[in-house]
């Protein structure tokens, strides 16, 4: 697993909600689950990498964050995580909760 994602697993607490955006293969959706006990959820704007996540069991939606966060309701995750990615560089990791910010990477 790499780094960052031990380091997001470490600040989300156990048996939470949580959406992924931009949850690519579903890798830190599989491993939160599996170790955290975390109701999670993923947007992926690939259909490709949607595939990959359903293939291992995972509930992930096709959409734009910048489009389709809009779909779920007010308080529906605990957490809300996004870690962005360069050419395989992690330059950001955001986990919001209730809309804020509180920590950044």
């Amino acid at each position: 697993m790499k780094n960052e994602f031990q380091v997001i697993a470490d600040l989300i607490e156990k048996d939470k909600k949580v959406l992924d955006v931009g949850c690519a293969d579903g890798t830190l959706m599989k491993f939160l689950k599996d170790n955290k006990n975390i109701n999670i959820r993923g947007l992926e704007i690939s259909k490709e990498k949607v595939q990959e996540c359903i293939a291992k069991g995972l509930t992930v939606i096709e959409g734009n964050a910048e489009k389709d966060l809009k779909q779920f309701p007010d308080k529906s995750f605990d957490y809300v995580q996004k870690h962005y990615q360069m050419n395989g560089i992690t330059h950001q990791i955001y986990i919001c909760v209730q809309s804020k910010i509180f920590f950044t990477l």
